[in-house]
């Protein structure tokens, strides 16, 4: 399993009010390549906490933790009423991949039916290292100003969320 970040940026020229990190990915499943870097950007702020998710859930096709594990975009973050998980809106356009929980290991499967186990340890590993690559460029940049009060809740409801994944 392969799963890396690579070239972030902002995608407005206004960085400080942007507030979702973009770059291109690496995903390779088994002998299946979901992603390269020459495939484009994705949201990679919104990919980081729908891994982190998929580290005590099982992500499927029918019952996701996100749109797409790897998602095209995130237009907005929103605090849910009845959860700690922030709702990032995005589009129908991403990387997506099944994580089934089996006790100690996961089984990842692609679309295509490609599979491979690894130890659960392995893939807390594998999303640790592309969500603190995220996180790293966060803390790189310059602060973050939302644009308006929605965007200062939804911004630091997605901080909170992955704090609080990412420490557990």
């Amino acid at each position: 399993m392969i799963l890396n970040p690579h070239n972030l940026h902002w995608l407005n020229e206004q960085t400080e009010t942007d507030l979702c990190a973009h770059g291109a990915v690496s995903v390779r499943i088994g002998d299946r390549q979901l992603a390269t870097p020459d495939d484009g950007d994705w949201c990679v702020s919104a990919a980081a906490i729908y891994l982190l998710r998929s580290l005590t859930t099982t992500h499927t096709y029918d019952s996701p933790v996100g749109e797409q594990l790897i998602p095209c975009c995130g237009f907005a973050m929103h605090p849910q009423d009845d959860s700690a998980d922030i709702f990032i809106m995005g589009c129908n356009r991403g990387v997506d991949w099944e994580v089934h929980h089996e006790g100690e290991r996961v089984r990842l499967r692609t679309y295509e039916g490609e599979e491979e186990i690894i130890a659960l340890a392995e893939w807390r590993r594998i999303v640790f290292g592309f969500a603190d690559a995220v996180a790293g460029f966060y803390a790189a940049s310059a602060p973050k100003q939302p644009y308006d009060e929605t965007d200062a809740q939804g911004f630091a409801a997605m901080q909170a969320e992955w704090s609080r994944r990412r420490d557990a």
